[in-house]
């Protein structure tokens, strides 16, 4: 064989084991290409007790709690003093690992976010970009099983800021928001159905949509349940009382029901939420209306007999801006700041 034949084959050989080595490569979807471990070793567990489970490792990013898929925790993550870069993570509790996940499709910054079933949405709202921010009513559905974002029907509405949204069944519900420029508010609602992926109009009033201080949201044992207020009344002394109003809403009936005697015995906004068996829990971080003191106090909310409850407070660094999920029995609240002043980058977690 002559010496350029040799060549040949074993350019050949090369270009083979290549394609082949190749081809069993796993090419990563996402800048990032590792799994991440929380920094610094979580707490032991205490019943009855928060501990810390670590902080995350990006110190100059700002949070968005999305959704819990599956056990898992999914966050939107942004980079302080840049365009928002929209990375996309996955927390499992149970390893305390962070996973990158494919990047959210739009340059989000005040979206509506829920899961409806085993898949993940992410909707309407503000949008930056360029320096300036705009609306947008597009709506996006999340696989976690194949990692794939996949377009879905726009919201119907083309002006949309802060909206609230709860979820009962496969249907979701958006109600109470502000139009573009922030001084209207808008009490309609509109209904999204997931299986046949289209938005409908309910006659549905949510009269209470300009206490805007706080609006938490949730779908419960075929019911809507909504907190908002921090605008009521207010006496000679200065003091609001009656700050968080609590509204269900029936989707048979179509119907909004505020629970008059059942309010908040507090004048705190709370900072984030989640669902643990037939209660709502609420976090209250940073200060309330009344006296500017600051608070760090967990409050139960029992559907069934409408009750409120004060637990033990949460023994991590007062916050605003927090985020809460629940995975099984067990709460977390993470991230957040001290009054703009420290920015938190932890997770804890709550054993029952």
């Amino acid at each position: 064989m002559s010496q350029t034949g040799r060549v040949i084959n074993i350019l050949g050989f090369v270009f083979c084991f290549a394609a082949t080595f190749l081809s069993c490569m796993e090419i990563p979807k996402n800048k990032h290409e590792k799994q991440v471990l929380l920094v610094g070793k979580a707490q032991p567990v205490v019943r009855g007790a928060w501990r810390k489970m670590g902080d995350f490792f990006n110190e100059n990013a700002v949070y968005k709690f999305l959704f819990v898929l599956k056990g898992k925790a999914y966050f939107k993550v942004d980079m302080i003093y840049q365009d928002l870069e929209s990375d996309f993570w996955c927390y499992d509790p149970s390893s305390n690992v962070f996973t990158p996940k494919q990047r959210l499709p739009t340059k989000d910054g005040g979206s509506v976010m829920m899961a409806i079933g085993e898949k993940g949405y992410y909707g309407p709202g503000l949008t930056f970009f360029n320096g300036d921010y705009t609306n947008v009513n597009s709506m996006w559905e999340y696989n976690p099983d194949t990692d794939v974002w996949s377009r879905k029907a726009d919201f119907i509405v083309p002006e949309i800021e802060f909206p609230g949204i709860f979820v009962i069944g496969s249907n979701a519900y958006v109600c109470g928001w502000q139009s573009k420029n922030g001084y209207r508010y808008i009490a309609d609602t509109y209904q999204y159905n997931s299986v046949s992926d289209s938005w409908s109009k309910k006659d549905g009033i949510y009269s209470l949509s300009r206490l805007k201080t706080t609006q938490l949201q949730f779908g419960f044992n075929g019911k809507g349940y909504l907190f908002g207020g921090g605008a009521g009344p207010v006496t000679e002394f200065g003091k609001m009382v009656d700050s968080l109003y609590v509204t269900t809403y029936s989707p048979q009936a179509d119907r909004f029901t505020t629970l008059k005697t059942n309010n908040f015995p507090y004048d705190a906004a709370p900072q984030t939420s989640w669902i643990i068996g037939n209660s709502i829990f609420f976090y209250l971080g940073g200060k309330d209306y009344n006296f500017y003191t600051f608070k760090n106090e967990i409050w139960e909310f029992n559907t069934s007999n409408l009750t409120w409850k004060k637990n033990p407070d949460f023994t991590g660094p007062i916050r605003h801006g927090a985020f809460g999920f629940s995975v099984g029995d067990k709460a977390y609240i993470c991230f957040g700041d001290n009054t703009g002043l420290i920015q938190y980058d932890d997770i804890w977690e709550y054993n029952p």
